[in-house]
């Protein structure tokens, strides 16, 4: 069964865990490359982008949906990347 991102977006939202899972297989490459030329070690850009995901998973009621899922985890993984570089 293919949900469409929606679908999942809104199982997140009630906080089912599987759907969050989901999300991150959708989006970890990106991501992960988001962080990874700000942070130019793989296993760090690694553990940033895992950060990322813990964040975003415990920040999720804070996603509104006006902007496109990706975009709200960019702006998460670029800063993350950024505080990992202080």
């Amino acid at each position: 069964s293919h949900r469409s991102e929606a679908d999942i977006v809104d199982s997140c939202r009630s906080g089912d865990r599987s759907a969050f899972n989901q999300l991150v297989r959708l989006h970890q490459e990106r991501v992960y490359w988001v962080v990874r030329r700000m942070i130019h070690d793989h296993d760090d850009a690694l553990d940033v982008t895992q950060e990322v995901f813990i964040k975003a998973y415990d920040k999720f009621d804070s996603f509104r949906g006006d902007a496109q899922i990706f975009t709200w985890l960019y702006r998460i993984a670029a800063n993350n990347a950024k505080n990992y570089l202080a």
